[in-house]
């Protein structure tokens, strides 16, 4: 499953019938080069209950492939097929620093009050709302 498969794979799980569940899915999708930890959830953030898409872990599988647009190419596909399905999409625990700064320049932003958790491990949000 190549990056656009994987990205339509995830889409497909986001049903909005989900909306009155606390959590509606929870998976793992693999793809030929990453495979996705997912969850479409409804989730307190930023004052105020979302429904929103999680990619709660990424992982590519060969460190040749990390840094060469890998998830650029996911989230190009992805946003726009489940912006009016869900409140917004979450990447939870972004442990890497360029990952966060990444992240922010396409809009997402913290969803943490902790000063230190948003250098460490922040968890951002980018809203469709």
């Amino acid at each position: 499953m190549n990056t656009d498969e994987l990205a339509n794979a995830i889409s497909s799980r986001v049903d909005p019938e989900l909306k009155t569940k606390i959590v509606g899915v929870r998976e793992w999708i693999e793809g030929d080069r990453m495979k996705a930890y997912i969850r479409v959830q409804r989730r307190f953030l930023l004052d105020e209950y979302k429904f929103v898409l999680v990619l709660a872990a990424l992982d590519v599988y060969e460190e040749e492939d990390r840094g060469r647009g890998l998830l650029t190419a996911l989230l190009d596909r992805l946003e726009p097929a489940v912006r009016d399905r869900v409140d917004g999409i979450v990447v939870e625990s972004v442990n890497n620093q360029q990952l966060a700064a990444f992240l922010r320049r396409r809009g997402y932003q913290d969803t943490d009050r902790d000063e230190f958790i948003r250098e460490v491990s922040p968890t951002l949000l980018l809203s469709f709302q």
